[in-house]
């Protein structure tokens, strides 16, 4: 089974505080990807 989320973060090491807490909940493995994303003007 896999799956995967989607985080808002301020930084690397935010995402990978993040990370670390996954690993805890899954026992698994998590990768990090960083992905750019441009919102569309209001």
């Amino acid at each position: 089974m896999g799956g995967f989320w989607i985080l808002e973060c301020a930084d690397m090491e935010e995402a990978l505080a993040w990370a670390r807490k996954g690993v805890a909940a899954t026992r698994g493995q998590v990768e990090v990807r960083e992905i750019f994303f441009s919102p569309s003007p209001d």
